[in-house]
């Protein structure tokens, strides 16, 4: 009764009380009590779950095993960056080149702030880190695909729709919640 009450709650801003069908049958396909009774049983499921996996012992060595097949997932980037503009093919060309260039000097030793600072055209000051995690959307897909690849120290140069980006990956970490987050994974698996 709790989780019915919680639902209708949930859901009771949804719909026009005078015609509640209506809203859910066009939005879902079914009447607003077939849709309450979904809920609800998915509620039950999960709880259902929850108190299994309670119950389930999952092996330290079984989450490093998943851990290490699985990491890329449960990972958080820290990344610098030095970013050129580019808007023509021309520009596009000449910019990455100058790219590798300071990515073999940064390979070389230099530091990066000191490239940023000196030569990132996005007009902020630091080092010019972000972190990705692996959720993220906030960034252009090439970023990303490099970035998720990126193993620590990694330098690399990255063509983006509205530049070029001169990334580092200085420190990757695992998510706090990961080994809990597996663990669910895990006894789900057993149940």
């Amino acid at each position: 009764n709790d989780i019915e009450t919680n639902v209708l709650i949930s859901v009771g801003e949804e719909y026009d009380p005078e015609h509640p069908d209506d809203y859910f049958v066009y939005t879902y396909g079914v009447t607003k009590d077939q849709y309450v009774d979904y809920l609800v049983n998915l509620e039950l499921i999960e709880q259902y779950i929850d108190s299994l996996t309670e119950k389930e012992t999952v092996k330290e060595e079984d989450i490093n095993a998943y851990l290490n097949a699985y990491g890329s997932h449960y990972m958080v980037w820290e990344i610098q960056n030095i970013y050129l503009s580019a808007t023509t093919e021309d520009e596009f060309e000449t910019k990455m080149a100058f790219g590798e260039t300071l990515a073999q000097q940064i390979r070389d030793g230099k530091s990066m702030t000191t490239l940023k600072n000196q030569y990132s055209e996005d007009g902020s000051e630091g080092d010019g880190t972000f972190t990705v995690s692996k959720e993220e959307l906030d960034y252009p897909i090439s970023i990303l695909d490099w970035v998720y690849t990126a193993k620590k120290n990694d330098v690399g140069v990255v063509k983006a729709e509205d530049g070029v980006y001169v990334l580092k990956c200085p420190s990757m970490e695992v998510e706090e919640d990961a080994n809990a987050e597996i663990q669910y994974v895990l006894a789900v698996e057993q149940i």
